[in-house]
């Protein structure tokens, strides 16, 4: 399983932020992954900006993804 995420920085400056995946199973369990973690990401001013997670495991049939300000 693979995530894409498009986005668009519609402020001037540059937005930092984390950013995290964590992986389902199919009864809706997390699948625990030392790849669920918080990543950093940013986007420039206004502009376009995109993220790629892949499944650790065959088993993840869905994702849970949360983002928080940088700090």
């Amino acid at each position: 399983l693979e995530l894409y995420v498009n986005g668009y920085n519609r402020s001037y400056k540059t937005k930092r932020f984390r950013y995290r995946v964590e992986w389902l199973d199919e009864n809706g369990l997390l699948i625990q992954s030392k790849t669920s973690v918080w990543l950093p990401g940013s986007a420039m001013g206004q502009s376009p900006f995109s993220l790629k997670a892949v499944a650790p495991v065959p088993k993840a049939v869905n994702f849970r993804m949360d983002t928080r300000k940088w700090e």
